[in-house]
């Protein structure tokens, strides 16, 4: 998968003519986490309309690399301090059910509320 996330840099440089061509990349979760966080981060990076729309896919199916890039992404997004503190409801946040029952530490989410917080009062 070292070879897509090559390609979807490459992407970001010279462009997509196909508008769905990163967000079908961004939500297939067969692909290593790693490439489809590669392109949910060249659709924020190329402002790609569905970036929000992809951002909430990985959110409910996403696993490791791609879920942890969405929590940071949403960051950004005005319902942000709502949607992760609700993920806050447990130590952990658990990857979809039909994963590996891969964990996604909470303070990584508490670190992004904190950094939010802080550029709030700026």
């Amino acid at each position: 998968d070292t070879v897509r996330v090559a390609a979807i840099e490459v992407l970001k440089k010279v462009g997509v003519d196909d508008p769905n061509v990163l967000f079908n990349l961004a939500t297939n979760f067969k692909l290593d986490p790693s490439a489809s966080a590669a392109a949910l981060s060249a659709m924020d990076e190329l402002h790609d309309p569905r970036t929000s729309e992809a951002v909430d896919v990985a959110l409910a199916s996403g696993t490791g690399a791609v879920r942890v890039r969405a929590i940071h992404l949403l960051a950004n997004r005005p319902e942000a301090e709502t949607r992760l503190s609700a993920l806050l409801g447990s130590t952990s946040i658990p990857d979809p059910p039909h994963t590996n029952n891969q964990v996604l530490p909470a303070s990584g989410i508490r670190a992004t509320l904190r950094h939010m917080s802080s550029m709030s009062h700026r």
